[in-house]
């Protein structure tokens, strides 16, 4: 007793009444505000944001619990290391490297995706892609096939397409896996909203996961720091135009010329001309264009006929190459318009120069997959609007530039999914009865179902939130996914 007294004394008793005053307000605010409950993201330039690894916490809603594995993915279980993983990706980084999984006879299927993937309000294991990975394991016993298999959900809430082609690159691509699965919604071809990395200190991982530190960011943070990407609260376009370009070009000159430094011969003086070529383009659309069409005119200029012939001269694909370094020289002012006009009128013709890079990019994907015997699905997630109406455009038609009318025939192991038509028929009465009562408009003007209409329970997605699936929604998406694997042959063994 004594040395306590002794320690206390030394401590101090203001410091003692400080550390138990913090500690009295954190579980104050985790037991009675709420406040630290959802799982925790960090910031980042790369990435927009990522989910810590290994939390355990609530949905949005607080109606079902979430866990992220120690990649920081929505897993209960851990993946290990990577069999191609050299230390550079994100994981790799914040934890030691854990035993590699050698099974041979594993099949190995990896997804992308976002909220509608992610499961937001399911339980992990109602997922589609856990309820699928349980559909193929079945097949196999079935069958008599002695391979395992195993579905990683790489899918994070709010992601769009150029954040899905990040974790492709970084975190997938390590894995040499067997199929990737591609879901996409019209949404997804918004550009990725520009983010800078926290600031880095001492222990900040662990203070972000506090409910003080919760707290403080939603009454405080959220509401009185500028955003990301935004320079000033108020600024010319002049100065939006010179801060995007000071961005862009390097950004290019990357990308053009890779990771080494141009030499003055050869190759490299091809290189040098290219980028010559694209600094004139860029000249003409700084000095001539409006901000409000500056991103497009900018695309414009980098897609043209001659560069892009200049730059597969040199096995450059200028078309996936240059839109991931454009989108990561955004600033706030110029994304926000584009991010609003896609949400507005995705299908719109203005809105092809956003689909466009994005296919290319799904084509460059395709054929690095391919290379060691890897395949490509993309999957046309449904949503309410395309189950309610039967005119509506699909997502499809705006990936024919780069997979035509059937994507198998023109990649060989590439299939498109389109699993729209296979949530109309299940929902076909509620359908009706929203096409004439409507939905009911919640708190916050979303669209909701309402408990009393007739034939509710045909639902595939969740009533309080019409932009999600629910478990049934998930359950039917994983049979259209496995009947379409199963019916192309992309679950039988490699030769």
């Amino acid at each position: 007793m004594a040395r306590l007294l002794d320690l206390l004394r030394w401590i101090g008793p203001r410091t003692v009444a400080m550390v138990l005053s913090l500690a009295a307000l954190e579980l104050g605010l985790y037991h009675l505000g709420d406040y630290g409950k959802w799982i925790v993201q960090e910031q980042s330039a790369r990435y927009g944001w990522r989910m810590l690894p290994n939390q355990r916490g609530w949905s949005r809603d607080f109606d079902v619990r979430e866990q992220t594995n120690d990649r920081g993915f929505r897993d209960d279980r851990d993946w290990g290391s990577a069999p191609l993983e050299d230390g550079g990706s994100w994981f790799s980084q914040i934890l030691p490297a854990a035993p590699v999984e050698e099974d041979a006879d594993l099949l190995r299927i990896a997804t992308v995706g976002n909220s509608m993937t992610y499961g937001t309000s399911v339980p992990v294991g109602s997922t589609w892609p856990r309820v699928l990975e349980t559909l193929i394991a079945e097949e196999f016993v079935r069958r008599g096939d002695p391979r395992g298999v195993r579905v990683m959900n790489f899918a994070t809430q709010g992601y769009t397409f150029e954040q899905m082609a990040r974790i492709y690159e970084d975190e997938i691509r390590p894995w040499a896996v067997d199929l990737l699965i591609w879901p996409t919604i019209a949404a997804d071809t918004r550009p990725m909203r520009p983010a800078t990395d926290d600031v880095d200190y001492d222990f900040r991982r662990t203070v972000i996961r506090t409910a003080t530190y919760d707290m403080l960011r939603e009454q405080v943070i959220d509401h009185w720091l500028p955003p990301a990407g935004r320079g000033g609260p108020e600024r010319t376009p002049r100065q939006v135009k010179t801060e995007f370009r000071q961005r862009l070009r390097p950004a290019l000159e990357l990308a053009v010329r890779g990771a080494a430094p141009l030499p003055t011969s050869g190759d490299g003086e091809e290189r040098a001309q290219l980028l010559a070529a694209i600094d004139a383009g860029l000249a003409r659309a700084f000095e001539r264009t409006p901000l409000d069409r500056l991103v497009r005119e900018v695309w414009t200029e980098l897609t043209r006929p001659d560069l892009i012939e200049q730059a597969r001269s040199l096995g450059l694909d200028l078309a996936s190459e240059a839109w991931p370094a454009l989108e990561s020289s955004l600033t706030l002012e110029l994304w926000e318009p584009l991010d609003s006009a896609q949400k507005r009128t995705p299908f719109a013709p203005a809105q092809q120069f956003l689909w466009d890079p994005r296919g290319a990019r799904l084509f460059r994907i395709a054929r690095e997959l391919q290379a060691p015997g890897g395949q490509l699905a993309v999957l046309l997630l449904p949503n309410m609007h395309l189950t309610l109406t039967a005119e509506a455009p699909s997502p499809a038609v705006y990936w024919q530039p780069w997979s035509a009318s059937d994507p198998v025939a023109q990649l060989g192991s590439t299939s498109l999914i389109d699993a729209v038509d296979a949530f109309r028929e299940p929902m076909a009465e509620l359908a009706e009865v929203l096409r004439a009562r409507g939905f009911v408009e919640g708190d916050g003007g979303q669209d909701l179902i309402g408990d009393d209409y007739p034939f509710v329970d045909q639902s595939l997605f969740l009533l309080r939130d019409t932009g999600h699936y629910n478990v049934a929604g998930h359950r039917r998406l994983a049979e259209v996914v496995f009947a379409r694997l199963l019916a192309s042959g992309a679950l039988e063994p490699a030769d």
